[in-house]
């Protein structure tokens, strides 16, 4: 063989191997190519191809990574892991990028080192990802997603965030100090994000949940078709969704569903708090949808509020339909005034078919003893119709509002509710039984985080297996009574 063809052959064997090394990857990533990296803390080693056989370990060997779409990062079921982990990469729509977990047990546990850390960061680079079954805890931020344009396609599932605390603005309660508090759900770099969705995840004892950096600022992240669908949101600080692109943003879309808000506000908080916190939403009738939720025991003990819906600031294009609120510190739904004589524009709002139960339980320390607190200061398109309440229901205005409809159907109820279910947990066989004091009813009861229907999964004596930290939401029904309070517990193995 002539010198010439050796060093043709040479250069086209380089070549060869070159093309195979996947853009982001280094080569001797590649010599063991794979679209599924496995980590094990309790097993692994970073110097491993990352394999099943051969899992990573640490969070840090992911961090260096650049992944691609349609890639998939497993961590070990019951390991922990120690520290904090930025995911880069651009997934798509129909091939994004996953971090989930494997093997048995609890979910794979990101724990931050506390302090100002972000347990999972997000780039402006990153987009089209998707977690699930993951937790996360103990940091300032717990998902962080960074956007300086337009990031897309954010899918999260059954992940359970809690312990997001930042302990330094307890130290000066002005109120510039709101986006220096913890937040579970981060958004943040003045670029707009879309189509973000988190279904069946666990919230508890969080600053705040879900929040936009500057809300009240120019710079505000920009968020549009946003869908929070069957979470349980339970002993949180402050408000726990902030449905607010930030000002000088247009938001559009944001819709939050079947979701179960219980025993928020429960710190020791000066100012007022709610639920959710709503404003600078755009749209015709229906553009957002807060439907199918419960809001329980809303404390504000130091504050002003204690609500389940605020309206802060301009909305429009919001129904706020088939919920139910009860037993909160202060009034249901409260419509903040204009400022210094200022007019709040609210356009295309409807608030109908909601249940309304002994809200105002704060009521000899609050300003009012209202379901609806309507203040001086606003213009546009309200309507209040077909609601329900246990208790002559109030709708305070302390100035009327143009075009501002109150429905006559709004009428009390005085059918009683179902009695609320109880629960047994058996530590030794890591079990949970179900039971009512009312012998007709009948049991409903959902492990998602969502709140429970006649759709759900009927209880009927049957042992419920706790493989995994969980919510057990579960409501009675009754024939010609209203369905009860939501039972909501959250167990662990």
């Amino acid at each position: 063989m002539s010198e010439f063809k050796k060093i043709c052959i040479s250069l086209l064997s380089l070549f060869a191997v070159v093309s195979a090394v996947p853009a982001g990857r280094c080569a001797s990533e590649a010599e063991e190519k794979n679209d599924a990296y496995y980590v094990s803390s309790s097993t692994g080693d970073d110097k491993n191809p990352g394999t099943k056989q051969k899992p990573w370990k640490s969070l840090d060997k992911i961090s260096a990574t650049t992944f691609n779409a349609g890639d998939t990062i497993y961590l070990m079921r019951g390991d922990t892991f120690e520290g904090c982990v930025i995911l880069n990469g651009a997934g798509m729509e129909k091939s994004p990028i996953t971090l989930a977990a494997y093997g048995d047990g609890n979910r794979p546990f990101i724990k931050g080192p506390g302090g100002d850390s972000v347990c999972v960061t997000f780039p402006a680079s990153s987009k089209g990802w998707r977690i699930l079954s993951v937790e996360m805890g103990h940091a300032r931020e717990g998902l962080k997603i960074i956007s300086h344009e337009r990031n897309e396609y954010y899918f999260f599932e059954d992940v359970f965030i809690h312990d997001i605390n930042n302990k330094k603005w307890k130290d000066n309660w002005d109120m510039i100090n709101w986006i220096y508090w913890g937040h579970a759900v981060y958004f943040t770099g003045g670029g707009t994000v879309e189509n973000f969705t988190l279904k069946n995840c666990i919230f508890k004892g969080n600053d705040c949940d879900i929040y936009p950096n500057e809300p009240f600022g120019e710079k505000g992240v920009g968020l549009k078709n946003i869908s929070i669908d069957g979470c349980t949101f339970t002993e949180g600080l402050f408000n726990s969704v902030y449905q607010w692109p930030g000002e000088g943003k247009t938001g559009e879309r944001f819709s939050i569903t079947n979701c179960m808000f219980y025993k928020n506000g429960a710190g020791d908080m000066p100012y007022g708090t709610t639920s959710i916190l709503t404003g600078f939403m755009s749209g015709e009738l229906n553009s957002s949808i807060v439907s199918g939720n419960e809001f329980a025991y809303q404390q504000d003990f130091h504050g002003n509020d204690g609500c389940a819906y605020d309206f802060e600031s301009s909305a429009g294009g919001i129904t706020f339909r088939d919920n139910f609120i009860h037993d909160c510190f202060g009034e249901s739904i409260l419509f903040m005034p204009g400022v210094n004589g200022n007019v709040i524009k609210r356009d295309n709002i409807l608030i109908e078919n909601n249940l309304f139960v002994k809200n105002c339980t704060g009521s000899k320390l609050h300003r009012s003893e209202i379901d609806f607190l309507l203040q001086d200061g606003h213009e546009g398109d309200i309507t209040i119709k077909n609601n329900r309440f246990i208790r002559l229901p109030e709708i305070g205005m302390i100035a009327p509002i143009p075009k501002c409809v109150i429905d006559q159907n709004n009428v009390d109820i005085t059918t009683l509710l179902t009695e609320t279910p109880e629960f047994a947990v058996d530590a030794k066989k890591n079990t949970l039984t179900l039971s009512c004091a009312d012998p007709h009813a009948v049991l409903y009861f959902t492990t998602d985080g969502s709140v429970p229907t006649r759709q759900s999964e009927k209880y009927t004596g049957q042992v419920i297996p706790i493989t995994k930290t969980m919510v057990v939401n579960c409501k009675a029904f009754r024939e010609n009574y209203l369905p009860s309070r939501t039972l909501c517990t959250l167990v662990s193995p």
